[in-house]
């Protein structure tokens, strides 16, 4: 299966991803003010779609498990 836009859009904003106690994980996602996601959510106050939330859980949960999840 190839990777979605979103999936690959979302995998470029994790800045870091480190291991913070057994089976523990601290990722760090940055979100600028042009990210698409944004559009329509709020003008002027945005907030990430939570497709976009389920996603980024996803994309990091195949980082730090090492595999790809469907």
């Amino acid at each position: 299966m190839s990777e979605s836009i979103i999936s690959s859009e979302l995998k470029r904003r994790l800045t870091s991803c480190r291991q913070t106690g057994d089976n523990a994980y601290s990722c760090m996602i940055a979100f600028d003010p042009a990210f698409a996601g944004f559009e329509g959510h709020f003008e002027g106050n945005p907030v990430v779609p939570g497709v976009c939330l389920i996603e980024l859980v996803r994309v990091h949960a195949e980082t730090v498990l090492g595999l790809a999840l469907q």
